[in-house]
C-alpha cells in the first residue's frame, strides 16, 4: 500500500506573512522591537520612499525606496542568521515553560513568535541583513520575498550569504529594499499610531531611557520627546509624586470632561458652572469627610480641574 505524505508549498511563508502581520506599523514596530530584545541601545530607522541604500554594497542594488533598521545589539553571526532568520517560526526568545527567557542586560523579550522575518514582507520585496557579533566576524545575507511566490520547494529559494568586513564592533543592519506602500503610509497622517506605539515603548525619562529610537522619514526627523510631550498635554489627568522631608505630596491635574459619565446633567450642575472648583473644595474638606484616616491621607493632596 502506497503511503501519502505531507509537504509544504514555499508561499505559504507568504500567507503567514499576511495573517500574521497585518499593516506596516506593526510590522515596522515588530522590528524595532527585535532590536530591543537584542540588548541595543538604540535603534535606528531610516525610511526614504523613492531614494535608493547606496552606503553599502546590496545583493540587489536596483530597488526604488528602503528602510534601513539598524542597531547596536549583539549581533548575529552566519549560524544565528541561517537558525533564526532562514528557519521559519523558529524563536529563541519563545517561553519555556511558561516563563520568558531574559536577554544578558535582563530584559524580557518584547515578542516570542519569530514575526520580525515575516513583517519585512510587509514593508518591502527584500530584505538584506548585514550583522556582526562582537569579536566576530560581519556576516551578509539576502533574499527577494517574491521568490516563495514561484518556487516549488524551499530549497529553490535563493538566499545568498557571505561573511564580510564591517568596521561596526557589533550589531545588525535591515535594508528592506523595494517598498511596499501605500500613498499616506509614510505621511503625516498615517504616522500618528505610529508615533504612538514608538512613545509606548520608550521611557518618557530621556536621562534614564536605556533604550532609544531615532526615526527619520523621507529627510525629516521624527522628535519622540515632542511627541510624548503632546500626549502629555492631550490626557485626560496628570498626577505628579513629590517625596520631600519624609513627606509625600500628590498634585493631581484633571480634565472636568472626564468627570462627565452618563448623566450630563449632574456634570453641568456641579462641574461645569465653576470649572469643578466647588467639586474639588468639597473633596479635600476635612470637615466633610467622616474617614479620619482619609482626612491624614488628602491633607498633601491637591486637585485642579
Amino acid at each position: 500500500m502506497a503511503k501519502g505524505q505531507f509537504s509544504i508549498s514555499p508561499h505559504v511563508v507568504r500567507q503567514l506573512g499576511a495573517e500574521l502581520v497585518t499593516d506596516h506599523v506593526t510590522a515596522l514596530m515588530e522590528l524595532i522591537k527585535n532590536s530591543y530584545d537584542a540588548d541595543a541601545t538604540y535603534v535606528k530607522v531610516t525610511i526614504d520612499t523613492q531614494g535608493k541604500y547606496e552606503e553599502a554594497s546590496l545583493y540587489y542594488p536596483d530597488h526604488k525606496g528602503y528602510i534601513l533598521v539598524e542597531d547596536n545589539g549583539c549581533g548575529m553571526d552566519e549560524a544565528t542568521i541561517t537558525k533564526s532568520w532562514l528557519t521559519i517560526s523558529y524563536s529563541s526568545k519563545r517561553a519555556v515553560g511558561g516563563k520568558k527567557k531574559t536577554s544578558k542586560k535582563g530584559r524580557t523579550p518584547l515578542g516570542d513568535k519569530g514575526l520580525g522575518r515575516l513583517s519585512t514582507q510587509r514593508l518591502a520585496n527584500i530584505c538584506e541583513i548585514i550583522s556582526k557579533k562582537e569579536n566576530g566576524k560581519g556576516v551578509h545575507a539576502g533574499f527577494d520575498w517574491r521568490s516563495f511566490d514561484t518556487a516549488l520547494k524551499f530549497s529553490d529559494v535563493d538566499v545568498p550569504i557571505e561573511a564580510i568586513d564591517w568596521n561596526k564592533p557589533h550589531g545588525t543592519k535591515l535594508i528592506l529594499e523595494d517598498l511596499i506602500s501605500s500613498s499616506n503610509t509614510w505621511t503625516e497622517d498615517g504616522m500618528v499610531r505610529f508615533k504612538a506605539m514608538l512613545c509606548q515603548l520608550v521611557s518618557p525619562y530621556k536621562e534614564l531611557r536605556p533604550f532609544s529610537v531615532y526615526v527619520s522619514i523621507n529627510g525629516e526627523k521624527i522628535d519622540l520627546d515632542q511627541e510624548m510631550s503632546k500626549l502629555t498635554k492631550s490626557a485626560v489627568s496628570d498626577i505628579t509624586f513629590v517625596y520631600k522631608n519624609q513627606e509625600m505630596k500628590i498634585v493631581a491635574d484633571i480634565c472636568p470632561r472626564k468627570l462627565l459619565g452618563n448623566d450630563s446633567d449632574t456634570y453641568k450642575r456641579i462641574i461645569e458652572n465653576d470649572k469643578g472648583k466647588a467639586f474639588c473644595d468639597y473633596f479635600l474638606s476635612q470637615k466633610n469627610s467622616k474617614n479620619r484616616e482619609f482626612n491624614k491621607q488628602v491633607q498633601n493632596y491637591e486637585m485642579s480641574l
